[in-house]
């Protein structure tokens, strides 16, 4: 994506941030029901539930870092997002917790994580929304010690919405071992209109 969708994009985020607020997961475009199942992958996903490092990358509100630490994980979570107004209410919500702006695509990333999640990040139909997701998951797997985990849409979801992007299962997974790692494996089944994504180093 250029500069200007991405600019674009966080508008879209930040007004809707203003619309429902920080406390709803309508605020970054999700049903509580389809956080949670998200979430709920993820964290299946995760293999110790401490001494790790987590990148959540796109983290909007930094509501996973709340769902892994009720779920017993301690582990030590960064935060990153490429909009400040998600970030300033991330903060907010969860003090003392590392938040970040930052866009990987343009700066790189300094560090390594032991798993990188990107949850959702790429949902939201626009101009190179589909190469920028790509690009990320190679930026994201040169920087993982573990695991990247991700999730996307799936094209065989019952209902659709005329804004979001979709990913048909197999054709998603034929780029991500070319183009990302042949260690890269799908999972349609735990997240009903969902794609779960791993990438093993």
């Amino acid at each position: 994506m250029d500069d200007l969708t991405k600019e674009h994009i966080i508008d879209v985020y930040s007004k809707s941030l203003m619309l429902h607020g920080p406390s709803k997961s309508e605020a970054v475009f999700w049903s509580n029901k389809g956080q949670s199942a998200r979430f709920n992958a993820i964290a299946s996903l995760v293999p110790y539930k401490s001494g790790l490092s987590l990148l959540d990358y796109g983290c909007g509100l930094g509501d996973l870092h709340s769902h892994l630490r009720t779920s017993g994980f301690d582990i030590a979570y960064t935060g990153m997002d490429i909009n400040p107004t998600l970030i300033e209410a991330a903060r907010s919500k969860h003090p003392g917790v590392q938040f970040k702006v930052h866009d990987i695509e343009r700066g790189g990333l300094s560090g390594s994580f032991d798993i990188s999640v990107l949850c959702g990040v790429f949902n939201y139909k626009a101009e190179g929304v589909n190469e920028s997701f790509i690009n990320t998951l190679r930026l994201l797997m040169g920087k993982t010690r573990m695991r990247l985990i991700a999730t996307a849409l799936s094209s065989r979801a019952e209902r659709k919405q005329y804004d979001l992007n979709y990913h048909d299962p197999d054709e998603l997974l034929a780029t991500l071992k070319s183009e990302v790692s042949h260690k890269a494996w799908i999972d349609v089944e735990t997240v009903p209109d969902g794609i779960v994504i791993v990438i093993e180093r």
